[in-house]
């Protein structure tokens, strides 16, 4: 009994993935109703017991209107205030080149708020931290495939810098997604000198109080610039963790 009904879970688990990342990605338009029971039950191979199940977790999120007697209708994403969505549509959301560039700003931009608080509060020992956190990367030869963790234990240092626990929090939170779903994490953007040339200039400016923050916005424009021309231009795609 107890492992059937761990295996219903897992299957109303799956059925709502699916279902959750048809409505992100606009499949069912607002107010569009959704196959009935019967026919998401086949379809899923699966008791109309486990189909709710994920129709009503769905609900909970905001993404669609169970009707009793009626039928189950879709709602707007845009529209769902739980932030649960959020971290859905960063997982299940769509694949097109605007959701990479949505997704890239949203990464880097962020770092512009951290360095500002950081500047103003990191101590002598948090900065050194960093500066060891920078020339460690650079020991290794900064080679894309290490930008990752480099970048987590960078952040997550300047996160703490800044003494406000909801950056600390959302740092930690945003890079345990990206240890999951790494298909989310920014291109790597630039050649390792580059990039570790940069890395320092902003410990530097954090450490004599020079504007980091200023700095490392206008890089982030540049690279932003970068990625969209490489989206708008025939080819391949870039790899999350691609050097050029």
């Amino acid at each position: 009994m107890l492992a059937a009904r761990r295996a219903r879970t897992h299957l109303a688990d799956d059925i709502f993935g699916a279902l959750a990342a048809q409505l992100l990605a606009g499949e069912w338009p607002p107010g569009t109703p959704l196959p009935s029971e019967t026919t998401l039950a086949a379809r899923f191979v699966t008791s109309r017991i486990t189909l709710r199940q994920a129709i009503h977790r769905l609900a909970d999120l905001g993404l669609v209107q169970v009707r009793q007697g009626g039928s189950t209708l879709a709602l707007d994403p845009e529209q769902a205030l739980d932030p649960r969505v959020f971290e859905l549509d960063l997982l299940l959301g769509p694949r097109s080149a605007q959701n990479i560039v949505d997704v890239t700003e949203r990464q880097l931009l962020q770092g512009h708020a951290i360095l500002r608080l950081a500047e103003r509060r990191a101590d002598a020992a948090q900065l050194t931290q960093l500066a060891d956190i920078v020339e460690d990367h650079a020991a290794a030869g900064g080679h894309a495939d290490d930008v990752p963790t480099f970048e987590e234990r960078f952040w997550s240092a300047c996160a703490s810098a800044t003494g406000n626990r909801l950056y600390r929090r959302e740092t930690a939170w945003w890079f345990g997604l990206l240890r999951i779903a790494d298909h989310i994490r920014h291109p790597v953007l630039g050649m390792p000198g580059e990039r570790i040339a940069v890395m320092r200039e902003l410990v530097r400016r954090l450490t004599t109080r020079q504007d980091a923050a200023s700095l490392y916005l206008t890089v982030v424009e540049t690279l932003l610039d970068r990625l969209r021309t490489h989206l708008q231009s025939p080819g391949p795609r870039l790899d999350p963790r691609s050097s050029k």
